[in-house]
């Protein structure tokens, strides 16, 4: 039952385009009835952000982040949600992609 909605919620991303509400609640819904999936964990973690949810998105991503076997992966994604935070918050943060590429401008 996740695949289909994992598959939906994606197919916006792999168009460029945001997707619609209905599209982030299914990745909820595949999130809740999948929380072990990594590929829907991460993905909702990030829609939550991008909706402004930094706690619960930093939230689910510390359960990666703790994982011994990700090879660093977890640390990373944690990082790039503070990143979001502090860009929303209107703060610049070291290391940021975003604004290392607009102070080599």
């Amino acid at each position: 039952m996740i695949r289909p909605l994992y598959a939906y919620y994606q197919s916006f991303s792999q168009q460029g385009v945001n997707p619609p509400d209905i599209a982030v609640a299914g990745l909820g819904r595949a999130f809740e009835l999948a929380p072990e999936d990594l590929s829907v964990r991460v993905n909702h973690a990030f829609a939550l952000a991008k909706k402004g949810e930094f706690d619960r998105a930093i939230k689910l991503a510390q359960t990666v982040a703790i994982d011994t076997h990700d090879r660093g992966g977890g640390e990373d994604l944690l990082t790039q949600l503070e990143q979001m935070r502090a860009r929303a918050e209107g703060r610049e943060t070291p290391n940021d992609p975003a604004t290392s590429a607009k102070a080599d401008s």
